[in-house]
């Protein structure tokens, strides 16, 4: 059961910040409920000046935990990651000793120090929250001159099932062997690759999609201003 929470918003200096619990992963893989203090988007200044006035952020970071959507493994460490999966379960596995060795090198001496304490979650969120305007992540967007207006030429973040499931299905549509799915997503059961993990799509569906995308493009070769299919 989801334990549903408001959180606390707080005030130091210029800045808003916002505490709240969540479940996290350990080094030991263990899952511990934390408090964890988060700084708010926006400083203390013109219309951010109170609490209510900064609550829709705080509202925004906790509706995904209140309502059960967050994975917690993305609360991982990026270095927990790295040293307990990427590298034992498939570079060990799958690359040649020198390049795994190279990848080692490099992991240690150039890039451990700057993501160690980041968490998976910091670093794909970021990545696809970005403002149409700007390009600039939503948790450093500046509200100076505008307001943050997501991209939507980005995918929305669904979590590490949705991103394999995801993968699977796109696999299979490209003609992959079941096998091969299987030894991607490292499953035990073939069953559970095929019935869980790939979202069969059907022909009529495809067959549908082609034939607007078809009729877009004759619009658009007809009269080049025109942009946008018109519905009636």
């Amino acid at each position: 059961m989801v334990r549903h929470q408001k959180g606390n918003i707080l005030r130091r200096g210029r800045s808003w910040f916002f505490r709240y619990c969540d479940n996290v992963v350990q080094p030991d893989g263990s899952i511990k409920r934390k408090v964890i203090c988060k700084k708010l988007p926006v400083a203390c200044a013109d219309q951010y000046r109170t609490k209510a006035s900064v609550k829709s952020f705080a509202d925004e970071i906790l509706a995904p935990i209140n309502a059960g959507k967050t994975n917690v493994q993305s609360t991982m460490r990026i270095a927990d990651f790295v040293e307990q999966i990427y590298f034992p379960e498939y570079a060990d596995v799958e690359l040649r000793p020198s390049t795994r060795k190279g990848y080692g090198d490099m992991w240690r001496v150039h890039i451990k120090q700057r993501l160690e304490k980041m968490t998976l979650r910091r670093i794909i969120i970021p990545a696809l929250e970005r403002c149409e305007f700007c390009e600039q992540p939503k948790s450093e967007h500046q509200t100076d001159d505008h307001l943050f207006v997501r991209d939507n030429a980005f995918p929305r973040w669904h979590g590490w099932h949705a991103f394999r499931r995801g993968i699977a299905t796109n696999l299979h549509q490209l003609g992959v062997a079941d096998k091969d799915i299987q030894a991607i997503l490292r499953h035990s059961n073939i069953g559970i690759t095929m019935n869980i993990y790939v979202k069969s799509v059907a022909e009529s569906q495809v067959d549908a999609m082609d034939l607007l995308g078809e009729e877009f493009e004759k619009q658009q070769v007809g009269n080049p201003s025109q942009q946008k299919l018109q519905v009636n």
